[in-house]
């Protein structure tokens, strides 16, 4: 698989990541080298990198009052803000690993992340009704930095495969799991990532995606490498808020990390109006139509848009797609595009798990410099996704890999294309077929922005499209099957069409199916 070639902007910044120890000691640096430069725009309060280094030295000094140890995990309940961002790097800076709950999950959930985790401190804000067993931290109130003593030779030293935090991403039987970042690996993507998608006219990022998943927790740790800002907003209704930021001379050149459904809502926020700003768009976490991307495009024609694949196990991406209008994509949606510096992607027979040949269908399989730790406390699934490479055919292969369930093929100019997920075939009728192919042909139809199909039965009876008209009230349906019935078999047209007014989403941005089954939306 090839490379990505250099693009029209420039990316070589004067930072090299992996010469520290950790990101511990890469941000304790950075605080001291830019000290009176903005770090952080809290909902319109500047805070520089000085004043973001003391809240840091407190909060680690009020953590390390509770006799917390190396090795330990802190979850933070807090919103995004300046006091999240400052307890994360106290966290590190005392050897610990962090969890950053997401407060839009339910209650239930949360408590399930704090006992799974063996959290050993919960730092909250206000009134926590979180079960909890273990010391809680509050960050209401902190002392001066001037009335501590704790200092920075103090802080333990770390070592690359320490842990930096850990993700709890949704498991098939609804139980989270918790997957474990190492500073190594996510140092090394945090470098890749900078090299080929950061470019030099970027000033920070505005953070839109929920920290707790790997889009927030980049869109945090990008700008703190390189002493940039991270602006954060009220993130109730962040996508409107956003969309009027961005299109407006005031946010400057700015990263936008964000899923497709997210974008769609920055978009309408927008307006027509074009904006001149170079900003970066990476999107990633569900297919990404070509139709979007022209959208994107006219209404930020200076911007940079990336289609980002990558499951947060491989710690956070791999692979790397840049649109541009002048280059035709045959499809719906935009390749995955080629492997990033780091990576090595691989598309390997389900069965034998040998090489397929170019332009067939079989899964992805995922190595790196330095992929996630695997599950916390669950051998088991861990042994059975990250594959030692001596049980598989060929000395090339990197010693670790990561099946990841997804399937794909490289096309012929070696870009991965996303398929779909394995265990999201379906069978319709007695026919094996994939609801993304059938989601895929109804978004070509020029008819609906937006579509999930659900399978209820195994029949095409019962074959269910959610969908969201681009002509709001304007009845589709028969065109729209005259449509179908050009590229698909009949067996595959929904029996069914549902007008969805708003998607249930997801706390990390995702439509949500899941609810989409159980009813849980207004058709």
């Amino acid at each position: 698989m090839q490379t990505l070639t250099s693009p029209a902007h420039t990316y070589k910044h004067d930072i090299n990541i992996m010469q520290f120890g950790s990101l511990a000691d890469l941000f304790s640096f950075n605080m001291a080298r830019f000290s009176n430069d903005v770090a952080i725009v809290d909902k319109n309060i500047e805070y520089t990198y000085e004043e973001l280094r003391q809240a840091v030295e407190s909060i680690a000094y009020e953590l390390n009052e509770l006799n917390l140890k190396p090795k330990e995990c802190v979850t933070i309940n807090l919103k995004p803000s300046f006091k999240m961002i400052s307890s994360l790097l106290a966290v590190m800076q005392l050897g610990c690993h962090f969890i950053l709950l997401d407060q839009n999950n339910t209650k239930s959930r949360n408590e399930q992340i704090l006992s799974d985790s063996n959290t050993r401190v919960l730092i909250t804000e206000g009134e926590c009704d979180l079960n909890f067993s273990g010391q809680k931290f509050s960050a209401d109130s902190l002392r001066s930095v001037t009335d501590l003593s704790l200092s920075a030779r103090a802080y333990p030293k770390l070592a690359l495969d320490d842990l930096a935090y850990m993700v709890y991403t949704s498991g098939s039987t609804g139980t989270p799991k918790g997957v474990l970042i190492s500073h190594e690996g996510i140092m090394s993507y945090l470098q890749t990532a900078i090299n080929q998608y950061y470019h030099t006219q970027l000033e920070g990022t505005l953070l839109v995606a929920s920290p707790s998943f790997d889009m927030g927790i980049t869109s945090i740790l990008i700008p703190l490498c390189l002493g940039h800002k991270i602006v954060i907003m009220d993130m109730t209704s962040i996508t409107i808020r956003a969309g009027r930021f961005l299109n407006s001379k005031q946010s400057g050149n700015l990263l936008i990390r964000i899923t497709p459904t997210g974008m769609k809502s920055i978009l309408l926020a927008s307006g027509k109006k074009t904006n001149d700003n170079n900003h970066t768009f990476v999107i990633g976490g569900e297919n990404f139509a070509t139709s979007l991307a022209e959208q994107i495009n006219k209404v930020f024609p200076s911007a940079t848009i990336w289609n980002h694949y990558g499951p947060t196990e491989c710690v956070v991406g791999c692979t790397l797609y840049q649109y541009k209008e002048e280059i035709s994509v045959s499809g719906n949606n935009l390749p995955c595009g080629v492997q990033m510096r780091n990576s090595v992607v691989l598309i390997l027979d389900p069965q034998t798990r040998l090489p397929v040949g170019q332009g067939e269908v079989g899964e992805i399989y995922i190595g790196k410099d330095a992929l996630s730790l695997g599950y916390y406390n669950n051998t088991q699934l861990t042994a059975k996704h990250f594959i030692h490479t001596d049980k598989t055919t060929g000395s090339s292969l990197p010693s670790i890999i990561y099946k990841t369930g997804d399937l794909g093929y490289f096309n012929n100019i070696g870009e991965l294309v996303f398929c779909g997920r394995i265990d999201n075939q379906s069978k319709v009728n007695g026919y094996r077929f994939e609801m993304e192919e059938i989601e895929s042909v109804i978004i070509a139809s020029k008819l609906v922005s937006t579509t999930v199909v659900i399978n209820q039965d195994g029949t095409s009876k019962n074959l269910t499209a959610f969908i969201q008209p681009i002509e709001k009230n304007k009845l589709i349906s028969q065109e729209l099957i005259g449509y179908l019935e050009q590229f698909l078999p009949s067996y595959a047209i929904p029996g069914t069409f549902k007008i969805v007014k708003e998607w249930p989403i997801t706390s990390n941005g995702k439509i949500d199916r899941k609810a989409l089954c159980k009813g849980e939306v207004h058709v």
